[in-house]
């Protein structure tokens, strides 16, 4: 197992598991996740989006009712998730492609995407600078990050927090909305909009940011992160 997926054991273990049975488990909680992610995105002119943490694919299939000719890429850390995603959606050339990789390592070439999305699972990362920079890579000059997350803004997402922090072997970071929002922007993207939303028992944030053009001499900086000080170990 390499460096990265180490860092990821007890997740894999658990996708691994959950793989079969997600959709069915899960499908009331992401339809309402996902859909928010769907009403905010700009898709008027995009032509290439890149799901990051795309899982079984539920939120590509979504995408392609409402805009068939996009080209989707996604991207997940699990094996079992994905082929789940591929049997929703089987590849095909030049519309939509499946990778196997982490958010802070993106299988990806470099300003490539008109948007990427990264739905319910950016609290999962083990490093937040490294991904947010990552996702400014590949976005292109003037594209669009849409991320929704779990937001510890809510009382109940406090205590849910504390209770993972206690008895989940997979470390995890809950953000307050403006936590979230304060990183984005160190990352070098122009946050445009940010809510908060309930989904269920749920407290989520979305947050909406651009890739603005600025000279390369202002590229983002990773050890200057509000995040860099706060990796997550593993246990």
């Amino acid at each position: 197992m390499n460096a990265a997926k180490t860092k990821y054991k007890n997740l894999l273990k658990r996708y691994a598991a959950y793989a079969p049975q997600y959709d069915r488990k899960w499908g009331r909680y992401s339809a309402a996740t996902l859909s928010k992610a769907l009403e905010v995105i700009p898709l008027g002119d995009a032509s290439a989006l890149l799901d990051v943490a795309c899982g079984t694919g539920l939120f590509a299939q979504m995408l392609r009712r409402q805009r068939p000719q996009l080209q989707i890429t996604g991207v997940d850390i699990s094996s079992p998730m994905l082929e789940k995603a591929m049997q929703r959606i089987p590849p095909l050339p030049g519309k939509v492609t499946w990778q196997l990789g982490t958010a802070e390592q993106l299988p990806v070439d470099s300003a490539q995407f008109d948007v990427l999305t990264c739905t319910n699972a950016f609290h999962l990362v083990q490093d937040a600078a490294k991904a947010l920079a990552e996702f400014r890579r590949v976005l292109r000059s003037d594209g669009t990050l849409v991320l929704v997350d779990w937001c510890r803004d809510f009382p109940l997402m406090k205590f849910r927090a504390a209770m993972l922090r206690v008895f989940d072997r997979q470390r995890r970071q809950i953000r307050q909305l403006d936590e979230l929002t304060g990183a984005i922007e160190a990352a070098g993207l122009a946050v445009e909009s940010k809510e908060r939303f309930r989904a269920g028992l749920w407290g989520m944030m979305c947050v909406v940011a651009c890739n603005p053009q600025v000279p390369s001499s202002r590229m983002f900086d990773e050890s200057k992160s509000p995040l860099a000080e706060h990796s997550m170990p593993v246990r």
